[in-house]
């Protein structure tokens, strides 16, 4: 998905009261609750997360402060957290474009979509990773951390 397919899909969604009221907003009913991290470079504002049908979306912004230098590339880390504090399932959204600008307006997007619907109680930690997102090699999607030692990356389809 190109940059400006992201931001139209991400700035809709936001934006559009009719578009969130069609969906189940699991932060304003209280199913989830958002954790985030912040630096003094990055910000991630608190992200949207809704239903659409069968599937979850996640959409956020990452915001550098205005007169921080060099340019922040990377990827940004969605984690679910059961109310054990045990992370159960984390993605990797690429941000779009993929670095954060130096110019206005100082953000790239990010937008992630899994089948199914977490927990009543789930938190949902996001947190930017200034590295490069996952390779050919590794694809996109799912990282099942739950019953295993040793994480395996399962693509999402998305």
């Amino acid at each position: 998905m190109g940059s400006w397919s992201v931001a139209v899909v991400f700035v809709v969604a936001i934006n559009s009261p009719g578009c969130i009221a069609r969906h189940d907003d699991f932060v304003r009913t209280g199913r989830v609750r958002v954790q985030k991290t912040e630096s003094c470079v990055l910000s991630l504002p608190a992200p949207a997360v809704f239903r659409d049908g069968n599937e979850t979306v996640i959409a956020g912004a990452v915001y550098r402060a205005k007169f921080s230098g060099g340019t922040q590339t990377g990827h940004v880390c969605v984690s679910l957290v059961g109310s054990d504090g045990q992370i159960f399932r984390e993605f990797w959204a690429a941000i779009s474009p993929p670095w954060v600008s130096t110019y206005t307006p100082f953000r790239s997007l990010y937008l992630l979509k899994f089948e199914g619907v977490p927990p009543q109680g789930a938190i949902v930690r996001v947190r930017f990773v200034h590295e490069p997102p996952p390779t050919d090699d590794q694809p996109w999607g799912t990282i099942e951390t739950a019953g295993s030692s040793k994480p395996t990356i399962r693509a999402s389809g998305t």
